[in-house]
């Protein structure tokens, strides 16, 4: 695609993401005061002192307790220390990252979207689809109560990761060019704070091997298609472990032993959690992308979700999606 065939068609839905992301960001940081949630540490406050208890496997508060997963946020928070010491405030720099994440990740999905998707779509769609499943990507109720309102740091990095990776994945597949899997591999370290959470290893994979497996499918007569993704994704898994390896090596090192000892200690407390969390996530509120306490109990969004048009427009979500199921059956 030339530059000027670029800037016809994607510069206007780069411009509505660009500015809905920045509204969003001014309005929540427009008094000049700092986001923090109760589960999370204040990481902007002084970025200095916060890079220096996540660089080491042992947080000397209290008595002292185990944190090899906060490793994985050494690389983001060095970058923020070194701005922060250059004078830059630490709530601007917490506003930067959050517009930073919310664009990274709403932006993937477009193209995603318009990779994937979009040249099978009739002409009047090829465009508009993309701009509002990025658009929605951002806006749904499940990330913004899930992932924005809980002010958990590996959930908006994450955010901007799982998107990321695959799309460049996707290209370096789709072209058989391995520079896009360099490329993902490198968003990985950049947005490796999203790993804080091991889980977001199985998130962030399996995607990819799932297209891979599509990949397969379509092209199973072509060996030279099935070759170069066998090689691909060998490839890109070995860069991947090479390139986190400064968390990943102390993770299985220290953390098998520290684990282990809290899932044989709590296993109980666990399965009691996993019970009552489940009740605020039954399987129809799940369908509409919500959480019960976050929406229905008047926590942090007042009693309107529970009124009529409210609860008609959730369930349009759902409603959407298996009436389109038709037309991505015609769908390559």
């Amino acid at each position: 695609m030339t530059f000027k065939r670029f800037f016809k068609n994607e510069l206007l839905p780069i411009i509505v993401v660009f500015l809905t992301c920045l509204l969003i960001v001014s309005i929540w940081f427009k008094d000049g005061l700092m986001f923090a949630g109760g589960e999370d540490v204040i990481s902007f406050y002084n970025p200095d002192r916060i890079f220096d208890l996540f660089f080491y496997s042992w947080n000397p508060q209290d008595s002292g307790t185990p944190q090899v997963q906060l490793l994985a946020r050494v690389p983001y928070f060095y970058v923020m220390k070194l701005l922060y010491n250059l004078g830059i405030p630490g709530v601007l720099l917490q506003a930067l990252t959050f517009f930073l994440l919310m664009l990274s990740g709403t932006l993937a999905i477009y193209f995603l979207l318009k990779e994937t998707l979009s040249k099978d779509l009739p002409e009047n769609l090829k465009s508009s689809v993309p701009t509002i499943g990025s658009i929605f990507y951002l806006l749904n109720p499940y990330s913004m109560s899930q992932i924005w309102n809980r002010g958990l740091y590996n959930q908006f990095f994450s955010f901007a990761l799982v998107p990321t990776f695959l799309l460049f994945f996707v290209h370096g597949l789709n072209r058989k060019k391995i520079i896009y899997g360099a490329v993902a591999i490198l968003c990985s370290f950049i947005f490796s704070t999203a790993y804080t959470h091991p889980a977001t290893v199985i998130t962030t994979w399996a995607i990819p091997v799932i297209y891979l497996f599509f990949y397969f499918f379509k092209f199973k007569n072509k060996v030279k298609n099935i070759t170069f993704g066998l090689f691909y994704i060998i490839a890109i898994l070995i860069l991947w472990f090479l390139v986190n390896a400064f968390w990943i090596y102390p993770l299985v090192e220290v953390g098998k032993q520290v684990f282990s000892v809290t899932l044989d200690t709590t296993v109980i407390d666990n399965i009691g959690m996993v019970r009552g969390v489940s009740k605020d996530t039954p399987a129809f509120t799940v369908l509409r992308l919500l959480h019960n306490g976050y929406f229905f109990r008047g926590l942090y969004h007042g009693d309107i979700y529970l009124s009529f048009p409210f609860v008609i427009i959730s369930w349009l979500i759902p409603a959407i999606a298996f009436l389109s199921f038709p037309l991505f059956k015609k769908l390559r």
